[in-house]
């Protein structure tokens, strides 16, 4: 509720939602709300609407035949898709993904594993300093929190960059510190041993070769599909050529 105050009072100061944000994760860190959520409040409030509508028992289209035929195509190119993965493509929830898999295609198993937490392209004429990955590191943290709360609260996960300035300055070693989070070393001056430089581009590469692009957002949606088709175990091994 405070935030939300806060997100009015900013929208009637005549800030923008991104501004807003910002100004949240300063105030609240960890615990603010989703840049999402402020624009879902912007609208809300300009609409004259000052409370959260009623929910509502989940609509039955959800497992309509078009539904249920997109689940079944997804599977059948990808056995290894996850519940929450198919759920993020389609845009329904979670039960009605397990229903139509279990109940209506009659699936016993689907694969569970765990793969990309978080990822960020970075905005056209944006630079990277200081100021602008410590909101990084803020959004990874919150996204970490949300869908790995166990993974969070142990603190047993390490965070690996290379020593990039914005990565080594005094301000953002202090905010990780204050967050306590484990960051491995890295050698200095051997940007090719990050792994996003030996893994991670070479799979794009392979996988973006010889394809044209009419923009920017389509590069992002093959990419973020290249991202997501990464199993946990291709990580890990990454790390083992350390």
């Amino acid at each position: 509720m405070e935030q939300r105050l806060n997100i009015k009072f900013c929208l009637k100061y005549g800030n923008k939602a991104t501004e807003t944000h910002e100004m949240l994760v300063k105030l609240y860190s960890l615990e603010a709300v989703r840049k999402k959520c402020v624009s879902e409040w912007f609208k809300r409030f300009r609409d004259g609407k000052e409370e959260d509508e009623p929910r509502s028992v989940r609509p039955p289209t959800r497992t309509t035949p078009d539904n249920i035929e997109r689940v079944r195509r997804m599977l059948a190119d990808d056995r290894r898709l996850s519940l929450r993965m198919i759920t993020e493509e389609l845009k329904i929830s979670l039960d009605s993904v397990s229903n139509i898999i279990h109940e209506l295609l009659q699936k016993r198993k689907i694969c569970a594993r765990k793969r990309l937490i978080h990822h960020e392209f970075v905005p056209a004429g944006t630079t990277v300093n200081v100021e602008s990955y410590e909101r990084v590191l803020k959004r990874l943290l919150q996204r970490i929190r949300r869908v790995r709360s166990q993974l969070y609260q142990s603190g047993q996960w390490k965070l690996l960059h290379d020593n990039a300035h914005p990565h080594t300055a005094i301000r953002v070693r202090q905010f990780l510190a204050t967050c306590k989070v484990t960051v491995l070393g890295h050698p200095p001056y051997s940007p090719d041993l990050a792994p996003a430089d030996f893994f991670l581009l070479p799979r794009f590469k392979g996988v973006l070769k010889g394809l044209r692009f009419s923009d920017i957002a389509q590069i992002q949606q093959r990419v973020t599909t290249v991202l997501r088709a990464i199993p946990k175990e291709a990580f890990t091994d990454s790390f083992q050529q350390l």
